[in-house]
């Protein structure tokens, strides 16, 4: 049985399971208007926030060892397990996935797409209670 979460929300609320805004939690059955985003502030030193990470690219050493990898195939003609092993050798090398692959790939003329549809990654681990990462419950 699903319980929608609207009808759950005062529940949660009362038992302090749920925090949101206070304007949020007193009109959570109003549609939410956008806002404008804010200013940033004028200097790094006047943000309290956590900054954001540098851009992610690939070492020489990495790129040398991707076009290795690459070498022996070709993009039209891969199979699932050309993908897999493609994939293994990436994660072999410390190569984690993300936009600097991707961008490495479509520069050789591979698709990261592509390979994934070949060889989809493994499942995400349930969230806490139970939930996956989208938040939605496990099907039963």
């Amino acid at each position: 049985m699903r319980t929608n979460i609207f009808r759950a929300l005062p529940a949660l609320l009362a038992l302090g399971m749920l925090a949101v805004q206070p304007a949020l939690a007193q009109n959570y059955s109003k549609p939410l208007t956008p806002t404008a985003p804010t200013a940033p502030p004028a200097s790094s030193a006047e943000s309290s926030a956590v900054p954001a990470p540098p851009e992610q690219s690939l070492t020489a050493e990495q790129l040398a060892k991707v076009k290795s990898v690459l070498a022996g195939y070709k993009s039209a003609t891969l199979t699932a397990e050309d993908a897999k092993t493609i994939k293994s050798s990436f994660r072999d090398a410390g190569i984690r996935p993300g936009p600097a692959i991707d961008k490495a790939l479509s520069d050789l003329g591979f698709s990261a797409a592509r390979l994934d549809v070949l060889a989809p990654p493994p499942p995400r681990p349930a969230g806490p209670a139970g939930f996956s990462p989208s938040g939605q419950p496990p099907a039963r």
